[in-house]
């Protein structure tokens, strides 16, 4: 479990881009003890072994990587978000937005954003693209294999 401080500096660490001096700093250690931070970050097995019981702290090594693994899944389109947006053009709820040049008049025309709904094509191609997703497609399997052949009783034949 992480002291105050500890979470602090794990936040910070993220806001400040991985600088572990000025996540320290902002987390409310002294500019000391910010010197030695960039071992509290780094797996304890590669804090150098005369720095490991001064310097390296797991704990907090570990809830960076947790942080980490969060930030990078939050990213991530899961499949339900898929299919939800492949459904929505489909069915033409989603928008686009595209620029519009509109005439004025005298030679002078003026550009807009106009939110677009998707057209027969691109909602036909993200219907393929949901049937194959959600496995309405049949595959089809073509398997060959090398099988051998016993030809028996060939002291029988003619010749």
């Amino acid at each position: 479990m992480l002291t105050a401080k500890q979470a602090a500096f794990v936040e910070e660490y993220f806001r400040f881009g991985g600088n572990c001096r000025q996540a320290a700093i902002a987390a409310g250690y002294t500019a000391g003890v910010a010197r030695g931070a960039s071992y509290w970050a780094m797996p304890p097995e590669q804090v150098p072994p005369k720095m490991r019981d001064k310097a390296a702290r797991p704990e907090i090594y570990a809830a960076i990587s947790a942080r980490r693994k969060e930030l990078e899944a939050a990213k991530k389109a899961s499949a339900d978000e898929i299919v939800e947006y492949l459904t929505a053009v489909v069915r033409g709820e989603s928008r686009a937005p595209v620029v519009v040049i509109e005439g004025e008049g005298d030679g002078v025309s003026s550009a807009r954003l106009f939110d677009k709904p998707p057209d027969e094509r691109e909602r036909l191609a993200a219907a393929d693209k949901l049937a194959k997703v959600l496995g309405m497609y049949e595959t089809k399997v073509n398997l060959t294999a090398g099988l051998p052949v016993i030809i028996s009783g060939e002291d029988k034949l003619d010749g």
